[in-house]
């Protein structure tokens, strides 16, 4: 009964502050490149992003929460793998790298009508993250790992600004519903530790530590050890490239875009 009377309250304040607010929801894809050190050390990253904006009631600014997943490495090989009751069997053994961000974002639209420029700034927290999941070779959709364990984890405060474009995409029809977004961003932040299975110049850059699993050989019965990456450091240092796609979810009846 109380949750439900909690969560009648919180559903009521939601829609009665949407009613001065508009509400903004969007998702997309995002090309991250490293710069500086870090550019020696991952490749680019392919992602994706998904935000969430309030715009008060006739202004130009928005305030809101970004969430994203970018991948920077990955790793797959066959190995014999021991369970726990000392069977053992050929297994798909995946190492990926990626790393997450959260952020309060803020957004700045320079001008009205159906093409608007925009700036942004965000603070937030960025986590970078490297998984080893063990997986059966006859589970071709690997849905579920047999085994699976976090390698590296390690995170950093970041901050971000930027500039882009917001198009509306039914200017005609339905103004300000649906738009498209194309933007980019600069991302700096603290030291972290991350790992990497194929570093870009891993020959000419020192990294701090090794990262290595351990593995059975069925016929001689040895445990060997498999190297699964090298482990760096540095600054956080990226710029990042938007498309994305944005709908308003309560829009209120007025007489310009926003």
């Amino acid at each position: 009964m109380k949750s439900t009377i909690t969560f009648g309250l919180a559903l009521l304040s939601f829609i009665a502050f949407s009613q001065v607010q508009d509400t903004e929801w969007g998702m997309g894809y995002v090309f991250s490149a490293p710069k500086g050190i870090m550019k020696e050390t991952i490749h680019n990253a392919n992602g994706f992003t998904m935000d969430f904006y309030f715009t008060p009631k006739e202004k130009r600014y928005s305030l809101g929460m970004e969430m994203g997943i970018n991948f920077y490495g990955h790793d797959k090989t066959r190995q014999t793998y021991s369970f726990e009751d000392g069977s053992t069997a050929p297994m798909d053994i995946i190492v990926n790298n990626n790393f997450y961000n959260v952020l309060l974002a803020g957004k700045y639209f320079l001008r009205e009508g159906s093409l608007q420029p925009f700036v942004t700034g965000k603070l937030g927290y960025s986590f970078f993250s490297t998984t080893l999941g063990i997986y059966d070779p006859d589970d071709t959709d690997h849905c579920e790992p047999v085994d699976s364990d976090v390698l590296q984890r390690d995170g950093s405060v970041i901050f971000s600004a930027g500039a882009g474009l917001r198009l509306d995409m039914l200017p005609k029809k339905n103004p300000g519903r649906f738009f498209i977004n194309l933007s980019a961003n600069y991302s700096s932040g603290g030291k972290v530790d991350y790992m990497n299975v194929d570093a870009p110049n891993h020959n000419h850059v020192a990294h701090t530590s090794d990262v290595y699993t351990k593995f059975i050989n069925t016929q001689t019965q040895v445990v060997h050890e498999h190297h699964v990456g090298n482990v760096y450091s540095s600054v956080i240092d990226m710029i990042d490239y938007r498309l994305s796609f944005s709908m308003r979810m309560f829009q209120r009846q007025r007489n310009n875009t926003f």
